[in-house]
């Protein structure tokens, strides 16, 4: 066959016939053809270009910014670019505030149609914030921080105030709820009269990630600010689930001239130049609400339920004043119960003492109770309840039946079965801590069932000093649980560095199933001084004659709390770790954060300790805390806030 001519010079390699190279030939060929089609389907971004970092730049608006008599509803915003809206439900604000929010359109164009679906009020400056909303469509720049201003008067008002809300609880900035203004008369006082339960907001903002906000197209006067995390978009405050913060005393909006510096750079490194920027500086830009949910007051019963055979639950909505009265149907409820509950009475659970009980598919009973009235009023209420088995094996019951040993086929006797010995079942005990135990920490025996009696003398305790190899019998004192009353604690003058030996005897406790406990013997070592650390606050500015310091975890998880007295705070034999603080100010002095009642109380006053604390073994740290010295915004440290915050502040938005 004659050679075919050779196409080396094309390709830039050695003499090769085209045969061979057909194969490339349409690979080559194939792969164009592909790119022409790719490029035809995507002519607005050709691949391999720059990538579009610029935001969008504004052309015009239609009407014109700050617009006055204008009684339109359409608002037309034109860009250099495409553009889109992103999340306009939650980032677009329209003040004063309209129950039946605008439509917002971009028809894939280079416009921004914003259309208000409610009458106009006379007289009055309208404010559309986009905050960062407004991106290009190819990239997602973002436009910035955009507020479209018009006014149905003959002038523009053009006051503003500013700042942030926080959980009152603990400081987390509160995303997404509304801070709202009313307008005061001259000598009216804020929060007064029902306005915030009747009247809607007059001007609104939203926070963002950080708890900030922004209220504008004020007029210069008094006002009442609050937030509200409106559930019902009635701009109100109608409903306890609501979240609110409120100011006590009224503000005024003021102006002066100011001035700022802005920065030029020459580089991601190098400053160009530096130069001062006149503007208006609106007051007060501070402000810091401190939102809470009042308490749930609403007094009802949740739930019953009867998971096991052994015992059944009863959940309340809120604490209760008083237990329930119950009276059994189709049992005798006299002296059938013992009863294990929370502090305030909301979670009960009742124990089932007799066997035969347990054994009822269905216990139906006549419980009384106080109920929430629709007058606000505590009354008593019969519900007839019929509480059937939810699970047939219960934990910490098993019923007393004979257990035969499985024997092997062989084994069987068709004619005469032989009888086996049952396996003895004991009383189920868990023994804490384990081999190690903390100095401020005690020994702790917890059940599954109630226990029905213990035997002191059964239990004995034996100490062991480091130096000597003789155990010596230590005294202590046997106490149960107020609360959860399966557990006891073996309470007793702990020496650190010493071993310590809990036997308990067979037979010495039964619970009310009439099962005993099994011999078992816990051996520990209570650690030593030098193995912890030790941290003091001297507290300055304490609000409250009561409060106390909650020691954290790195995770914000309360490890330790000691009171404050003489404005100091003492934590001693604390395990080395970062850990952070928190100071509540207990205005009541009940030991524990109580939130507010809108407009008489505000909540228990929360404070930050802003830096992370190292605390090592041996070291004693003392520390001046100035519970003043940063604005509570500033104070809770960024690990300890939500993820969103601190990646947003990271972002830089």
């Amino acid at each position: 066959m004659a050679e075919l001519p050779t196409f080396a010079p094309m390709f830039g390699m050695k003499s090769r016939s085209a045969l061979s190279l057909l194969p490339a030939l349409l690979l080559v060929g194939t792969i164009s053809v592909c790119a022409w089609f790719s490029s035809c389907a995507n002519i607005g971004s050709p691949n391999g270009g720059p990538t579009d970092e610029e935001p969008p730049i504004l052309l015009k608006t239609e009407p014109e910014m700050n617009v006055t008599s204008y009684q339109g509803k359409k608002i037309e915003i034109y860009f250099d670019e495409y553009v889109v809206v992103e999340n306009p439900s939650e980032k677009v604000i329209v003040s004063p505030p309209q129950l039946e929010p605008p439509t917002i359109s971009t028809q894939a164009t280079k416009k921004l149609t914003v259309t208000l679906q409610e009458e106009l009020l006379p007289n009055t400056t309208y404010s559309i914030d986009f905050s960062d909303a407004i991106v290009d469509n190819n990239e997602g720049n973002p436009f910035g921080s955009y507020a479209f201003t018009f006014s149905t008067g003959e002038g523009i008002d053009t006051f503003q105030v500013a700042g942030h809300v926080l959980s009152a609880e603990n400081l987390d900035p509160v995303k997404g709820i509304y801070v709202g203004a009313y307008r005061l008369g001259d000598g009216e006082k804020a929060n007064a009269d029902s306005t915030f339960y009747t009247t809607k907001l007059e001007r609104i903002s939203r926070t963002d990630a950080f708890g900030y906000f922004c209220i504008r197209g004020m007029a210069q006067g008094r006002y009442q600010i609050v937030a509200l995390q409106d559930g019902d978009q009635n701009f109100r405050f109608n409903q306890k689930s609501e979240q609110i913060g409120y100011l006590d005393s009224a503000i005024t909006t003021s102006s002066y001239p100011d001035t700022r510096f802005d920065t030029l750079w020459a580089d991601t490194i190098t400053v160009d130049t530096v130069y001062q920027v006149p503007y208006t500086h609106f007051t007060p830009d501070r402000l810091l609400l401190r939102a809470f949910k009042e308490d749930a007051t609403m007094l009802y019963l949740r739930k019953a339920e009867r998971l096991y055979p052994n015992r059944f639950q009863v959940y309340f909505s809120s604490p209760s004043p008083a237990l329930p009265r119950i009276t059994g149907l189709n049992f005798d409820a006299e002296d059938a119960f013992i009863l294990e509950k929370s502090l305030h009475n909301d979670s009960l659970t009742y124990w089932l003492k007799d066997t035969l009980l347990c054994k009822m598919d269905t216990l139906r009973l006549a419980m009384e109770y106080l109920q929430t009235d629709t007058l606000g009023n505590l009354t008593p209420l019969t519900d007839t309840l019929a509480l059937p088995v939810k699970r047939t094996v219960a934990s910490g019951y098993q019923p007393k039946e004979e257990n035969k040993k499985k024997r092997k086929w062989w084994q069987k006797n068709d004619e005469e079965e032989e009888e086996e010995e049952p396996q003895i079942q004991y009383l189920s005990m868990r023994l804490s801590p384990g081999s190690s135990m903390d100095i401020l920490s005690n020994i702790t025996m917890s059940f599954t069932e109630p226990v029905q009696g213990v035997d002191p003398a059964c239990l004995h305790l034996l100490e062991t000093a480091p130096e000597d190899s003789v155990a010596k019998p230590k005294p202590f004192v046997l106490r149960q649980d107020t609360l959860n009353i399966r557990n006891y604690y073996i309470l007793a003058e702990w020496n650190p560095g010493y071993s310590y030996n809990l036997q308990v005897d067979s037979a010495s406790i039964y619970g009310i199933y009439g099962l005993f406990n099994n011999k078992m013997e816990l051996k520990t070592k209570m650690k030593t001084e030098d193995e912890y650390a030790a941290l003091m606050f001297q507290i300055s500015h304490i609000p409250d004659s009561a409060a106390y310091v909650e020691l954290l975890s790195e995770q914000g998880k309360v490890q330790r709390r000691t009171p404050v007295e003489r404005n100091r705070a003492e934590f001693y034999f604390v395990k080395p770790g970062k850990y952070y603080a928190r100071l509540v100010s207990d205005r009541n002095g009940n030991g524990k954060w109580d939130t507010g009642l809108y407009p008489s109380l505000q909540p228990e006053q929360v404070f930050y300790f802003p830096k992370k604390l190292d605390l090592r073994a041996l070291w004693d740290t003392e520390e001046d805390w100035d519970l003043t010295a940063l604005p509570l915004d500033e104070q809770k440290p960024d690990p300890l806030k939500p993820q969103e915050s601190r990646r947003s502040k990271q972002n830089g938005y």
